[in-house]
Parts: C-alpha cells; structure tokens; sequence
C-alpha cells in the first residue's frame, strides 16, 4: 500500500494536505477539485479510502444504475463513472447509499440527494422524480424532463468516428450497439448519431447494425455471429458503442483469422484503462468518466445548498485516441 509522502509526491501537494485529506478534515481549506484528485490518486495508489464516519457526514447520497448488477459488474465504463460519483461524494464528505433500478429505489427518508447513472424511459424519471430529492442523472439529456444532468458529446464524437472512417476510404461501416432490458424502447444517443449520419452519406456508405448488450461476451457473439453470416460482405470498420462490447469483437475477429486493421478496423468508446493493453490496443474516444462523476457531484451539491433552483445540463468534452485498432 502507498504511503502519505508518495501520494502527496503524484498528487503534486504536501504530506499534511494529504493526511487531512484522507482523514476528512473539513476545516482545510482545498478546492473540491484537489481533495478529488488527492482521493483519486490515493485509490490509484491502492491506499485503502476510509469513508466518512456517520457522525462526520453531511448526509447520504443513494446511488442507482439503470443497469443491472449482472451487467454492472462486466460492464466497465459504467463501473468507472459509478466510481467517479463515489469518490467524488466520499471527498466531500457524503456516504453513500449504493442501490441497482431494477431491484430497489433508496428510501426517501434515509437520503438528502439521488444521482441516477444510464438511460431511463420516462416512467422510471418519474419514479425517480417521486422520491421528492435533488436529483442529477448521468449519461442521459433529461433537462427537457427538467431534471438536471450530466451527459457527454455523443453525437459529435460519434460524427467524428464516422467522419475518419470516409476519409479513409470505408464504404461499408458497422455498428455494433448496446441496449438493455431497461432501455423500453429507448435507443442510445450513440446509435440515433449513427444512423443518422449514415442516412446522410447513403450515397457513398452503407451501414451493418448489429445489437447486443454492453458486455464483453456480447461483443464476442455480435461479431463472431456477423462474420458467420457476412462472409465477406462483413463492413471493413466497426464502431463499437463501449469498449468491453470492442474486447468481445476483437477476441472474436481473432479467433477468425480476420487482420485488426488490415481487414477490419475497430474504434471503441470509453478509453478504460485496459483499452491500452489488449492487443491491438484499442482505438477509442477518450470520456472523462471521473470528470462526469466529480460533475455530476458539484451539481447535486448546488441543487441541495440552493445555489442551483432551475434544471442545469452540462456536457463534457470526448476526444478520440487512435491506437493500433484503428489508425
């Protein structure tokens, strides 16, 4: 386990700001922002994060994801974002109330505050509204729900991919897109990009979609059942709507003797750490997922302190990573 001075030393702050820190020290005056990164590099650094004592917080703070535990658990980007809000609640002194949508909503009368990670139709908005907290949902543009959010570029990162793959000569592109039973109807943002940039090129592109869930063996099925079924009509480039789903498809051209890129090229999206250790190493769009749980904190906290009275949607900046996937 990392000691206090080599925190302090990646951190960039002193040994006492750490230790404060990580004691949960109110009384130091840091920025929100480098009390996050003091408590991000100590997990990074397997320092063992001690959440606040009940008699030291200033309330709990459920959190629920629209998925379910199963996927929650092979699903990494979303188990990134889910420990960015946790850190985030943790460096603020908050404890954390840890719940999954499909099996139980938080009791009302145990929390101050709810943030809600995935999509949600507008049934489960509603219940979400009805537990009469501040609110703030991730991944999902609810404000026309008047809810406040926190959601990255979909659409121009999406756009961006689709834009590199013309440019670089393919004219049969695939998608290969993740849903839930959760997801009642609703499509992912990324997929609605999609299609609708693809609609817009039909003159000089056409397009594969293929549908699974967010999980690793789903990547692997979706694409291993596609070569099966497209031969050689199988699209010279993918876009993989996460990169677990990008794992799975990669391990299966693989397994098929089909070159990654030379063949098929693959972009993922998420950047999750082990996107740069898999071979290829994985071609993606870079989410800041800790920035979105840290965001998503900052805003509920305005909700609940009434600096925030009307519905807020920020949106966060992607950046697309070429690696050896994609190039």
């Amino acid at each position: 386990m990392a000691t206090i001075r080599e925190i302090a030393k990646a951190a960039g702050v002193s040994g006492a700001t750490v230790s404060r820190v990580l004691s949960g020290d109110k009384t130091l005056s840091v920025s929100p922002e480098t009390r996050e990164r003091i408590m991000a590099t100590a997990q990074s650094m397997n320092y063992k994060i001690q959440p606040p004592k009940p008699e030291d917080t200033v309330g709990t703070v459920a959190i629920t994801d629209w998925y379910t535990k199963e996927v929650g658990m092979t699903d990494l980007y979303f188990r990134a974002i889910r420990w960015g809000v946790e850190l985030a609640l943790k460096s603020r002194g908050y404890q954390v109330s840890r719940h999954y949508f499909n099996e139980e909503l938080p009791e009302s009368s145990k929390i101050i505050g709810v943030i809600a990670i995935g999509r949600f139709s507008e049934e489960d908005l509603q219940e979400l509204s009805e537990l009469d907290k501040p609110l703030v949902i991730i991944n999902q543009d609810t404000l026309k729900h008047g809810i406040s959010c926190v959601t990255a570029d979909y659409t121009n990162s999406v756009e961006e991919i689709l834009t590199y793959f013309l440019a670089h000569g393919h004219t049969h592109i695939g998608l290969l897109a993740g849903s839930s039973t959760k997801d009642r109807g609703l499509e992912d943002p990324r997929t609605v990009a999609f299609k609708n940039f693809m609609a817009r090129h039909k003159n000089s592109a056409d397009s594969t979609v293929l549908a699974g869930d967010f999980s690793i063996e789903s990547g692997y099925k979706q694409m291993k059942d596609a070569i099966s079924k497209l031969g050689d009509e199988l699209p010279t480039a993918f876009f993989v709507e996460s990169d677990t789903m990008a794992i799975g498809a990669i391990k299966a051209l693989q397994e098929n003797n089909i070159a990654i890129p030379e063949r098929v090229g693959i972009i993922g999206f998420g950047d999750l750490d082990v996107s740069h250790y898999i071979t290829p190493s994985l071609s993606t769009i870079r989410l800041a997922t800790r920035q979105m749980g840290a965001t998503s904190v900052m805003l509920l906290q305005g909700i609940i302190d009434g600096t925030i009275s009307r519905p807020v949607k920020l949106i966060t900046s992607n950046e697309l990573i070429l690696r050896d996937s994609f190039k």
